[in-house]
Protein backbone atom coordinates (compact mmCIF):
# COMPACT_ATOMS: atom_id res chain seq x y z
CA UNK A 1 0.00 0.00 0.00
CA UNK A 2 3.06 2.38 0.94
CA UNK A 3 4.30 1.71 -3.06
CA UNK A 4 1.35 2.10 -4.51
CA UNK A 5 0.18 5.87 -2.58
CA UNK A 6 4.07 6.66 -3.27
CA UNK A 7 3.47 5.70 -6.79
CA UNK A 8 0.12 7.79 -6.78
CA UNK A 9 1.91 10.74 -5.46
CA UNK A 10 4.52 10.81 -7.95
CA UNK A 11 1.76 10.66 -11.07
CA UNK A 12 -0.60 13.45 -9.54
CA UNK A 13 3.02 15.75 -9.48
CA UNK A 14 4.04 13.98 -12.79
CA UNK A 15 1.26 14.16 -15.14
CA UNK A 16 -0.16 17.67 -14.74
CA UNK A 17 3.61 18.80 -15.37
CA UNK A 18 4.08 16.73 -18.44
CA UNK A 19 0.68 18.20 -20.22
CA UNK A 20 1.58 21.97 -19.20
CA UNK A 21 4.82 20.49 -21.05
CA UNK A 22 3.06 19.54 -23.71
CA UNK A 23 0.87 22.68 -24.25
CA UNK A 24 4.12 24.49 -24.13
CA UNK A 25 5.70 22.68 -26.79
CA UNK A 26 2.98 23.10 -28.89
CA UNK A 27 2.71 27.11 -28.59
CA UNK A 28 6.27 27.05 -29.54
CA UNK A 29 5.66 24.31 -32.70
CA UNK A 30 2.51 26.71 -33.68
CA UNK A 31 4.64 29.88 -33.88
CA UNK A 32 7.61 28.23 -35.70
CA UNK A 33 5.20 26.90 -38.32
CA UNK A 34 3.71 30.36 -38.60
CA UNK A 35 6.84 32.16 -39.19
CA UNK A 36 7.91 29.09 -41.64
CA UNK A 37 4.17 30.17 -43.37
CA UNK A 38 5.38 34.17 -43.08
CA UNK A 39 8.78 33.11 -44.88
CA UNK A 40 6.67 31.32 -47.61
CA UNK A 41 4.18 34.32 -48.11
CA UNK A 42 6.49 36.62 -48.08
CA UNK A 43 8.44 35.51 -50.88
CA UNK A 44 5.27 34.76 -52.83
CA UNK A 45 4.41 38.35 -52.50
CA UNK A 46 8.00 39.33 -53.95
CA UNK A 47 7.35 36.85 -56.86
CA UNK A 48 4.36 37.91 -57.77
CA UNK A 49 3.71 41.20 -56.42
CA UNK A 50 0.64 40.38 -54.35
CA UNK A 51 -0.26 38.09 -51.55
CA UNK A 52 -1.19 34.88 -51.78
CA UNK A 53 -5.12 34.29 -52.58
CA UNK A 54 -7.08 32.49 -50.10
CA UNK A 55 -8.48 29.20 -50.12
CA UNK A 56 -12.03 29.22 -48.73
CA UNK A 57 -14.05 27.02 -46.84
CA UNK A 58 -17.54 27.20 -48.31
CA UNK A 59 -20.66 25.45 -48.28
CA UNK A 60 -20.15 24.09 -52.26
CA UNK A 61 -16.41 23.04 -51.65
CA UNK A 62 -13.19 24.78 -51.61
CA UNK A 63 -12.88 27.33 -53.58
CA UNK A 64 -10.39 29.94 -54.84
CA UNK A 65 -10.69 34.16 -54.02
CA UNK A 66 -14.26 34.29 -53.65
CA UNK A 67 -15.47 36.46 -51.57
CA UNK A 68 -18.77 35.01 -50.43
CA UNK A 69 -17.51 34.29 -46.99
CA UNK A 70 -16.02 36.33 -44.15
CA UNK A 71 -12.05 35.81 -44.51
CA UNK A 72 -12.34 33.87 -40.85
CA UNK A 73 -13.29 31.13 -43.33
CA UNK A 74 -10.36 31.13 -45.35
CA UNK A 75 -6.69 29.15 -44.87
CA UNK A 76 -3.39 29.66 -47.32
CA UNK A 77 -3.78 26.97 -50.06
CA UNK A 78 -1.03 24.83 -51.93
CA UNK A 79 -0.36 28.11 -54.25
CA UNK A 80 2.48 28.66 -51.98
CA UNK A 81 4.00 24.91 -52.17
CA UNK A 82 3.58 24.86 -56.15
CA UNK A 83 4.60 24.77 -58.77
CA UNK A 84 7.04 26.72 -56.79
CA UNK A 85 7.49 25.25 -53.09
CA UNK A 86 7.98 28.44 -50.85
CA UNK A 87 7.41 25.77 -48.24
CA UNK A 88 7.39 22.33 -48.96
CA UNK A 89 4.09 21.78 -46.86
CA UNK A 90 1.01 23.42 -45.15
CA UNK A 91 1.38 22.84 -41.38
CA UNK A 92 -1.58 22.00 -38.96
CA UNK A 93 -2.67 24.28 -36.27
CA UNK A 94 -2.29 22.14 -32.98
CA UNK A 95 -4.34 24.21 -31.57
CA UNK A 96 -7.16 23.95 -34.09
CA UNK A 97 -10.69 23.22 -32.89
CA UNK A 98 -13.82 22.48 -35.01
CA UNK A 99 -16.24 23.41 -32.50
CA UNK A 100 -15.39 26.65 -32.71
CA UNK A 101 -17.56 28.13 -35.91
CA UNK A 102 -14.72 30.65 -36.54
CA UNK A 103 -12.29 28.36 -37.66
CA UNK A 104 -14.81 25.44 -38.68
CA UNK A 105 -15.78 27.15 -41.64
CA UNK A 106 -18.26 26.17 -44.20
CA UNK A 107 -16.69 23.51 -46.06
CA UNK A 108 -18.76 20.29 -46.45
CA UNK A 109 -17.20 18.33 -49.67
CA UNK A 110 -14.38 16.53 -50.30
CA UNK A 111 -11.34 19.17 -51.57
CA UNK A 112 -8.02 20.30 -50.61
CA UNK A 113 -6.19 16.94 -49.79
CA UNK A 114 -8.86 15.24 -47.42
CA UNK A 115 -11.93 17.10 -47.49
CA UNK A 116 -13.57 19.42 -44.48
CA UNK A 117 -11.35 17.99 -41.42
CA UNK A 118 -7.76 18.73 -43.28
CA UNK A 119 -8.60 21.95 -44.68
CA UNK A 120 -9.18 23.24 -41.08
CA UNK A 121 -6.99 21.97 -39.65
CA UNK A 122 -4.45 24.87 -40.88
CA UNK A 123 -3.77 27.76 -39.96
CA UNK A 124 -6.43 30.89 -40.22
CA UNK A 125 -4.97 33.08 -43.10
CA UNK A 126 -6.68 36.88 -43.51
CA UNK A 127 -5.05 38.18 -46.64
CA UNK A 128 -6.42 41.71 -45.64
CA UNK A 129 -6.50 43.76 -49.04
CA UNK A 130 -8.18 40.74 -50.76
CA UNK A 131 -11.47 40.71 -48.75
CA UNK A 132 -14.02 43.68 -49.35
CA UNK A 133 -13.87 46.32 -46.88
CA UNK A 134 -17.09 45.38 -45.43
CA UNK A 135 -15.97 41.79 -44.67
CA UNK A 136 -12.76 42.56 -42.67
CA UNK A 137 -13.03 44.85 -39.23
CA UNK A 138 -10.98 48.25 -39.24
CA UNK A 139 -9.64 46.42 -36.03
CA UNK A 140 -7.99 43.77 -38.50
CA UNK A 141 -6.58 46.49 -40.29
CA UNK A 142 -4.85 48.11 -37.71
CA UNK A 143 -3.64 45.73 -35.96
CA UNK A 144 -2.24 43.15 -38.72
CA UNK A 145 -1.40 45.46 -41.77
CA UNK A 146 -1.60 42.89 -45.51
CA UNK A 147 -2.19 39.86 -43.37
CA UNK A 148 -2.54 37.86 -40.34
CA UNK A 149 -2.55 34.50 -39.64
CA UNK A 150 -3.93 33.23 -36.27
CA UNK A 151 -4.27 30.21 -34.17
CA UNK A 152 -6.95 29.93 -31.19
CA UNK A 153 -4.00 29.26 -28.89
CA UNK A 154 -4.17 26.50 -25.93
CA UNK A 155 -7.88 27.32 -24.73
CA UNK A 156 -8.88 26.08 -28.36
CA UNK A 157 -11.17 29.43 -28.38
CA UNK A 158 -10.89 32.46 -30.93
CA UNK A 159 -12.81 34.70 -28.34
CA UNK A 160 -14.67 35.67 -31.21
CA UNK A 161 -15.15 39.90 -30.69
CA UNK A 162 -14.57 42.47 -33.76
CA UNK A 163 -16.09 45.09 -31.43
CA UNK A 164 -14.94 46.76 -28.22
CA UNK A 165 -13.43 45.31 -26.34
CA UNK A 166 -11.71 43.75 -28.98
CA UNK A 167 -11.39 39.92 -27.58
CA UNK A 168 -10.74 38.20 -30.61
CA UNK A 169 -7.19 40.21 -30.84
CA UNK A 170 -6.00 39.48 -27.19
CA UNK A 171 -2.49 38.07 -27.88
CA UNK A 172 -1.77 34.54 -25.93
CA UNK A 173 -0.19 35.36 -23.10
CA UNK A 174 1.53 32.36 -21.30
CA UNK A 175 2.32 34.65 -18.07
CA UNK A 176 -1.49 34.23 -17.47
CA UNK A 177 -1.34 30.58 -17.66
CA UNK A 178 -0.34 28.33 -20.06
CA UNK A 179 -4.09 27.44 -20.72
CA UNK A 180 -5.54 31.07 -20.83
CA UNK A 181 -7.50 33.52 -23.41
CA UNK A 182 -5.95 35.05 -26.41
CA UNK A 183 -5.04 33.90 -29.89
CA UNK A 184 -1.47 32.75 -31.17
CA UNK A 185 -0.83 36.05 -33.94
CA UNK A 186 1.88 36.31 -36.58
CA UNK A 187 1.53 39.47 -39.20
CA UNK A 188 2.63 41.54 -41.55
CA UNK A 189 2.63 44.82 -39.11
CA UNK A 190 4.15 43.31 -36.27
CA UNK A 191 6.57 39.92 -36.60
CA UNK A 192 5.57 37.87 -33.78
CA UNK A 193 1.70 39.08 -32.97
CA UNK A 194 -0.58 41.65 -33.73
CA UNK A 195 -0.89 45.66 -33.00
CA UNK A 196 -3.08 45.06 -30.23
CA UNK A 197 -2.32 48.56 -28.39
CA UNK A 198 -3.02 50.24 -31.49
CA UNK A 199 -6.81 48.16 -31.70
CA UNK A 200 -8.07 48.82 -28.56
CA UNK A 201 -7.29 52.77 -28.87
CA UNK A 202 -9.73 52.46 -31.91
Amino acid sequence: LIVVAIIAILAAIAVPNFLEAQTRAKVSRAKADMRSLTTAIEAYAIDYNQLPPPFEAHATGAMWGTLTEPPFHSRIGTQTTTPVAYITSLPFDPFANQSDPMQSGFLTTGAFGGGASHLNMRFIYWNVPYFAVSFVPTAARVAGGSYILYSPGPDRNTDNGNTPPYTFYRPYDPTNGTISQGNIFRSQKVSDGIDYAAVLAL
